[in-house]
């Protein structure tokens, strides 16, 4: 906490050791699952995962803040091979403007970007590394008396990149842009 609260960071190093994992099986013969040939998931694993994680809120001046965040991970099963699902590195930025005076009083506009890295598809049948991806969303607002309005514009660059799944079958995508609007009324 520096600078009288201007500057704020926390940060962390962790050194994990975790049982019970839940691990992607097969069922070859379909006694587990009554379907052959069908996934499912068993407490069998051990995994460790060593790394840190550490973000920084500022204040940049008069009404503009931000919020940066990093961690780097590796984790690791007791087999030697990268869990599922479990990105190398992620990284984020949050920048809000809020107009404190003026005509454009209560008016307020945040920029959000999230990064991931790259990160194993599993599921059992595949070991598949998928490159990382980001995303930008935008948000904007503006509060009139006792009622704020906001529009938020996600996946503001139309951008579709896989997301951390474990499932061969149908990996996360990230979803086209879309369009939220949000009415909050305080009495």
């Amino acid at each position: 906490d520096l600078a009288r609260s201007r500057i704020v960071a926390t940060a962390s190093w962790f050194d994990n050791a975790e049982t019970s994992v839940l691990r992607s099986q097969i069922d070859t013969d379909g006694s587990v699952t009554g379907i052959r040939d069908r996934t499912y998931s068993a407490p069998i694993g051990n995994r460790t995962t060593k790394g840190f994680e550490a973000d920084v809120n500022f204040k940049v001046f008069n009404g503009l803040e931000a919020v940066v965040g990093y961690s780097k991970q590796k984790a690791r099963l007791n087999s030697g091979i990268r869990p599922e699902a479990i990105p190398n590195g992620t990284g984020s930025l949050l920048a809000t403007y809020r107009w404190r005076e003026g005509r454009l009083k209560g008016l307020s506009a945040t920029y959000i970007y999230n990064r991931w890295g790259e990160f194993l598809l599993g599921g059992g049948r595949t070991t598949w590394l998928i490159p990382g991806g980001e995303q930008h969303h935008l948000a904007l607002g503006y509060r009139w008396k006792n009622t704020d309005f906001r529009l938020r514009i996600a996946n503001l660059l139309d951008v579709r990149d896989a997301q951390p799944s474990s499932f061969d079958t149908a990996v996360g995508i990230t979803n086209p842009r879309s369009y939220r609007l949000g009415v909050t009324t305080t009495f």
